[in-house]
C-alpha cells in the first residue's frame, strides 16, 4: 500500500484546471455554465463518490486490497508526505513514510487469532507517537495519520470494511498498538 502526497495534489491541481476549462469553453460557446460539483454529486462515474484523489485510493486499499483506510477522503495530507505499508507473511507489517524529507520505519506487530479480531486494526497516528523526539511538532502529518487505519487482510475479509464505500471509521474496538 503507497500514499504519496503529490499525487494527491496533481490529482487537485488537474481537477481544477479541467473544471475551469469545461467552464471557458461553456462561455466560449455560449452554452451556460457548468456546475463541475453538481456533477461529482450526481455522477454514476465514480469509484466511490467522488473525482478525487483519496476517493480512489480508498477505492483500490480498502475495497479492493483491504489493507488500509482513510476515515475522511476529504483530508488533505501534507506537501511532502510519503507513506508505505505491506503486510509481511509472519504477523508483522512493514511500514515506512517520509516526513520533512527524512524517513521513519517502523514492524507493526499484528496479533492473528481465530477468534477475535483484536489485534488486527492499527491507527497510523500512533506512529507519530514514537517518533515524535525525532520530528518534533511536524503541523499536518498527525491530523493526516489520524485518519488512516491500517489492517490485515482477515480484518478486511472478516468485518466487510472492504465493501464500505465514502468516509467510514472502522470499529475502535479492534484498535491494537503493539
Amino acid at each position: 500500500m503507497y500514499y504519496n502526497a503529490n499525487y494527491y495534489y496533481q490529482c487537485a491541481d488537474t481537477k481544477e484546471k479541467l473544471g475551469t476549462m469545461a467552464g471557458d469553453m461553456a462561455g466560449k460557446w455560449g452554452t451556460g455554465s457548468i456546475d463541475t460539483e453538481e456533477i461529482e454529486r450526481n455522477s454514476d462515474l465514480t469509484l466511490d463518490g467522488g473525482f478525487d484523489f483519496n476517493s480512489g485510493w480508498n477505492f483500490t486499499y480498502r475495497n479492493q486490497v483491504g489493507r488500509a483506510s482513510l476515515a475522511d477522503e476529504a483530508t488533505a495530507p501534507p506537501r511532502d508526505f510519503r507513506f508505505f505499508y505491506k503486510e509481511d507473511v509472519d504477523n508483522v507489517a512493514k511500514m515506512g513514510m517520509w516526513i520533512g524529507g527524512s524517513r521513519y520505519e517502523k514492524d507493526i506487530p499484528f496479533y492473528i487469532t481465530p477468534d477475535s479480531l483484536k489485534g488486527q486494526l492499527f491507527q497510523a497516528d500512533r506512529v507519530m507517537e514514537e517518533f515524535e523526539e525525532e520530528t518534533g511538532h511536524v503541523e499536518g502529518y498527525s491530523d493526516f495519520m489520524k485518519q488512516l487505519s491500517l489492517f490485515t487482510g482477515w480484518y478486511g475479509w472478516t468485518t466487510g470494511i472492504n465493501n464500505r464505500f465514502g468516509n467510514y471509521v472502522p470499529d475502535g474496538s479492534y484498535w491494537e498498538y503493539g
